[in-house]
């Protein structure tokens, strides 16, 4: 059935920043199919009001701080009720042992001045000998006695305020759970002191909990407002730009490029702000300057009310808020006890906020370099060109490697990569993200080697401040003269979890071992092949769940001579089905859904070491996957769990690495992708893409060929031109399918240098639907041919290129001449095949049997129809775009669902028609009753 319009107006935009992160977060199934079990509770949390919602936000955070104000109060009333009577009895006796000295030295140096056989000089000696003494007694009561001039100038012992009263012992207990600790007021009884050792036990963890909550709440503040400002500068600095592109006129290149992003990026970076991509760096000027503002207002509020210094309220400041507390200056002032302790709180929450604030992007780098160094110890040299191996360097040398080494991707170019995928209303987040299972990661990586180089020009990246860069590479790549592939097909270690197993690779690091070293049932597999029909074991054929590959891979020596020309190295898949993690040395880099489409990962290869990459494989399939299954989770007794999963389709869920890996080393600045639009009229079109945004573009020249005969010739991102009497592509039995070639080529705008190549093969072609027929160039095209599967024996839906070759030969000797791809998109390499024998291709999203129709599942098949259109948008023998097969079509709630792929599609790629496949469901056999049945079905 062909759709040719939509039947209401949606907003594409609505699809244009949903990104693999989004769609993994949404779906934890995805990762681990036993987080359906919480799904439903998750389900019925979003209809909850939204007062309730905040409500379960907040409330957890003020029952800390109130259950850590009840504490510290709680705690001050026992310490109260401990010390103050032992202070009164202290004071009450050391009063009485101070009167007494006073009155006996009184009464003795009397007796002795009116004896006439003493001397000045004695009765001198006796007298000083009598102060001494009065002064220990007073040193000893001010020291440890809760003496003070106030007490000792009062008549009555008990009219004078006691150094414990409730205020005193709020600010002796928190000083005490925030282990600042001045020492000016301890416990003294053998009682206070065994309840002082438990209380902190366990107040101390529970206040630094409270701080850091408070320190976090206050970080999220700043990151929002500084986010805000920082989008506020960019609006500015985009208004600007506009007006000085306005009035200064930029080439013509350039201004496209200009115009594509200035109205845009405004919106753009508001989806990127939604997602939370939009990672903002807060300056540590900023960050010191908040910290040490606050501690200058402290400082004047201080020396105000304390009578110090400026200077000794600002050292009283930072070593309250270090929580070192040196005691040589305390706040004696007890009216304003409280406005000290909330000054002191908030103090350490701020600095916990400027810790947490730096500690992603400073304190943590330091760490894993300071790890590094720590091991240097153990250094491994390359002498002589003889590898001598220490693993504890290595291990390090490996971690920073993959942390901050030779890793060619940035944060620029990633937003770059970002900014280009949004303008052109692109669906997928081709680069990889922050796992959720990160902390699961070791710091370092076992069993690793490297050289001394390696590690010399990791240090030398920390150092000169290199960001890693990370763009999306779309176009396939083919060697040339510029571009270099290296197959990794062939035999990997395999090793198989057990069935049922909740992800123990991913927890227990697998990734990060030598697989077929450290397991016994480790095995070799083929790549390209799905693993299920490799063996006589139901178990493997039949398996639901986790499955790792791995190999080694030793970086060719002359792509690293020339430093300064290094190419950029990026790991390719052609398929794998369904959910993939890919890791190089033990670090994960990045993960893709869904098969029967290609992606890729930007590498950081480690010169003279054998890199290590594995890949975690997972074919789960759920209501919310694409294509779909259905699960069974049976409770076992014993406390187990059996996962029964049902595709919602008539084919087998073959599984693994299904289609080539590559590494393909391309060179610094390269093209990323190209778009071709040729009709029969002769009129081609075209747009480059970069992989990154240049202020000063290379040259940039588009040749097209017709076989070696040059017949246009073309220059800068986007042009246009005509071919006269152009060699139209026919499908088979209509004429030639004749193929023209586009040659993009990148000089250098300095020298001259050739520093990229890419060749597309293209036709000239038209398609348009005319009175419920399709025409091509204009002619009546009927499809003889069939939905087929890419199977066969052994290797399942592995690719073959002699399967292929013998299916399309035969294909050609039952004179079809058109195919479905059902239900996924086929191998790259079929579809040129195609184009190269005139054979006509609906290419299909692997969206069959699909029941469900909710938000978090039309991103997934969105984010699917965006990757088959960009790999395929090129080839003249992709007449339409399949976006379903057999859904259960079911009122308003599918309806939104596909008029909104459409509308989707329709925005990617305006010049094919688009299908849905349906059977025959009703009537079956009855010739005259397919009009009505239809009718009936789809009204």
């Amino acid at each position: 059935m062909i759709y040719e319009k939509p039947q209401r107006k949606i907003n594409s935009d609505e699809y244009s920043s949903i990104s693999s992160n989004e769609i993994l977060q949404e779906n934890e199934e995805l990762l681990n199919p036993w987080a359906l079990i919480g799904r439903e509770s998750d389900e019925k949390e979003e209809h909850m009001p939204v007062w309730r919602k905040y409500a379960r936000i907040v409330l957890p955070h003020i029952g800390l701080i109130l259950l850590s104000l009840f504490y510290v109060v709680g705690g001050a009333f026992i310490f109260y009720h401990l010390e103050s009577p032992n202070e009164m009895d202290i004071r009450r006796d050391t009063m009485e042992l101070i009167e007494k000295e006073r009155n006996d030295m009184l009464e003795y140096l009397w007796i002795k001045i009116n004896d006439e056989n003493y001397s000045e000089e004695e009765l001198e000696q006796i007298a000083l000998e009598r102060v001494d003494n009065i002064s220990r007694i007073l040193f000893e009561a001010f020291d440890t006695h809760y003496v003070g001039l106030s007490l000792l100038q009062s008549e009555n012992v008990n009219v004078t305020q006691g150094t414990w009263s409730m205020t005193t012992a709020i600010f002796f207990t928190s000083t005490l759970l925030t282990t600042i600790g001045y020492g000016n007021l301890v416990p003294v009884t053998s009682l206070g002191r065994m309840f002082c050792i438990f209380y902190a036990l366990f107040g101390v963890p529970l206040i630094l909990i409270t701080v850091t909550d408070i320190g976090k709440f206050l970080s999220e503040q700043i990151v929002w407002l500084y986010t805000r400002y920082a989008r506020a500068k960019h609006r500015f600095r985009d208004r600007l730009l506009q007006q000085q592109q306005q009035q200064q006129p930029l080439s013509s290149g350039a201004a496209e490029l200009a115009s594509a992003s200035s109205p845009q990026r405004s919106m753009l970076r508001a989806q990127l702000h939604e997602l939370g991509l939009d990672n903002v760096h807060i300056p540590i000027t900023l960050i010191a300057a908040i910290l040490i503002g606050y501690m200058s207002i402290g400082a004047l509020l201080l020396a105000s009310w304390e009578n110090w210094a400026l200077f000794d309220g600002f050292y009283y400041s930072f070593i309250t808020m270090t929580t070192v507390g040196f005691g040589d200056l305390v706040p004696t002032k007890r009216e304003f006890y409280i406005i000290d302790l909330f000054y002191i709180v908030v103090g350490l929450a701020i600095t916990t906020m400027c810790i947490d604030l730096v500690g992603i992007e400073y304190i943590e780098k330091i760490h894993y370099f300071g790890r590094a160094i720590s091991g240097a110890r153990f250094a491994l040299v390359n002498v002589g060109g003889k590898m001598v191996r220490v693993p504890d360097l290595m291990r390090c040398a490996h971690v920073l490697q993959q942390k901050y080494g030779q890793r060619k991707t940035s944060g620029k170019n990633k937003n770059d990569s970002t900014t280009t995928a949004l303008l052109h209303q692109f669906i997928v987040w081709r680069g990889a993200y922050a796992p959720r299972d990160l902390g699961y990661i070791r710091f370092i990586d076992i069993g690793s080697l490297a050289s001394f180089e390696s590690l010399s020009s990791l240090i030398s990246s920390i150092f000169t401040g290199k960001k890693s860069r990370e763009p999306s590479v779309v176009v396939p790549t083919y060697q040339n003269e510029i571009r270099l592939l290296e197959s990794l097909d062939g035999l990997w270690t395999f090793v198989r979890e057990p069935a049922n197993s909740e992800g123990i690779g991913i927890i227990n690091n697998w990734a990060e071992k030598d697989l077929s070293f450290e397991f016994e049932n480790a095995t070799k597999i083929p790549v390209p092949a799905a693993y299920n029909d490799l063996s006589f074991e139901r178990d493997l054929q039949n398996h639901v769940g986790w499955v790792w590959y791995q190999r080694f891979y030793w970086l060719p020596s002359a792509l690293t001579n020339n430093q300064n020309n290094r190419p950029r190295s990026f790991l390719h898949f052609g398929s794998v089905q369904y959910f993939a993690i890919v890791y190089l040395n033990g670090k994960e880099i990045g993960r893709h859904v869904g098969g029967h489409l290609p992606f890729q990962f930007e590498l950081e290869l480690i010169q003279n070491f054998p890199n290590l990459i594995t890949v975690a494989v997972n074919n789960t399939l759920s209501s919310y996957t694409i294509p779909p299954g259905e699960f069974n989770i049976i409770n076992l007794s014993s406390g187990n769990k059996i996962i029964q999963q049902t595709p919602n389709f008539d084919f087998f869920n073959y599984a693994g690495i299904l289609r080539p890996v590559q590494i393909w080393h391309l060179p610094e600045i390269f093209i990323n992708d190209i778009k071709l639009i040729a009709d029969c009229y002769g009129n081609l079109s075209y747009s480059i893409e970069l992989n990154e945004k240049l202020q000063i573009l290379p040259k940039i020249i588009v040749t097209i060929f017709y076989g070696h005969k040059i017949v246009a010739l073309m220059e800068g991102l986007n042009n246009k031109t005509i071919i006269e009497k152009a060699n139209l592509w026919w499908p088979r039995g209509m004429g030639k399918p004749n193929l023209y070639i586009a040659e993009v080529k990148l000089f250098s705008e300095n020298n001259g240098i050739l520093i990229d190549v890419y060749r597309e093969p293209f036709g000239f072609r038209s398609i348009s639907i005319e009175d419920g027929l399709i025409l091509i160039n204009k002619k009546h095209f009927y499809c003889f041919g069939f939905g087929m599967h890419e199977d066969f024996e052994v290797h399942g839906r592995g690719f073959d290129r002699s399967v292929m070759i013998k299916d399309l030969n035969i294909f050609e000797w039952l004179n079809a001449n058109c195919y479905r791809t059902s239900h996924y998109p086929y191998s790259e390499e079929r579809a040129y095949e195609a184009d190269r024998r005139g054979i006509v291709v609906i290419t299909e999203v692997p969206a069959v049997g699909l029941r469900n129709f909710d938000k978090s599942l039309a991103k997934l098949h969105a984010k699917m129809i965006t990757e088959m259109i960009n790999r395929d948008k090129n080839h003249p023998s992709v007449i339409a775009w399949s976006l379903a097969n057999e859904p259960l079509i079911k009122g308003d709630a599918s309806f939104e669902y596909f008029s909104d792929l459409t509308i989707l599609t329709r925005h990617l790629d305006p010049t094919r028609p688009i299908t849905a496949v349906f059977g025959w469901y009703h009537g079956l056999g009855l010739i005259d009753a397919i009009k009505d049945s239809l009718v009936s079905q789809f009204s």
